[in-house]
């Protein structure tokens, strides 16, 4: 006269079903985990303001930024921070047109940027602009960019124009802007 205990049987597979859903949840929360670290250190999200990149990029697209281990180059596209006439920061997202040393000429008869002596090839470029994007309110800046030696990139600074010229305020209006302002360079739109 034994005493039988059914329910011990069947409280294996209760079990394993339980070990299991554990499992997953710990995967989900190392995921999410790597997910927000990854997030603060290598890359971001941003969301496009203002038509100074059509037709590149346009007006509320999401980005994604790549913050850390990157490298850029002429035509790539930057990020950067810039405190506005008002003491405000903005991101500021524009193609970069010239490295440190290297001459940025703009020929108004042509309506061409040139590097280095070279006339750019720049088939990013939305739409025809006027001879008007560089005769608006002359700066020191524009009066070197126009001239024929052109305009010298210091040391440490990028030339930064947006694809949308008619509609960017960029380096032809403020100059080279700093390395140390550059938060990220742009990835792919998702």
């Amino acid at each position: 006269m034994g005493i039988e205990f059914d329910g011990l049987d069947n409280q294996k597979p209760v079990s394993n079903a339980l070990k299991t859903i554990n499992i997953i949840l710990v995967v989900i929360i190392v995921i999410l985990a790597l997910i927000l670290i990854s997030m603060s250190f290598l890359w971001t999200p941003m969301t496009v303001k203002g038509v100074s990149m059509n037709d590149t990029l346009h007006e509320d697209e999401h980005i994604i930024l790549i913050t850390a281990w990157y490298k850029y180059t002429y035509g790539d596209i930057i990020v950067f921070n810039r405190t506005t006439y008002d003491d405000q920061e903005k991101h500021i997202i524009k193609r970069v047109i010239g490295l440190p040393g290297d001459y940025i000429r703009f020929d108004e008869n042509e309506l061409a940027f040139y590097r280095n002596g070279e006339k750019l090839v720049e088939d990013y470029v939305f739409g025809n602009y006027q001879s008007s994007y560089m005769d608006y309110s002359r700066t020191e800046i524009k009066n070197a960019l126009c001239s024929q030696t052109g305009y010298l990139i210091e040391e440490g600074k990028v030339f930064v124009l947006g694809d949308n010229r008619m509609k960017s305020n960029d380096s032809h209006v403020y100059g080279a802007i700093d390395k140390t302002q550059i938060i990220g360079k742009y990835l792919f739109v998702y």
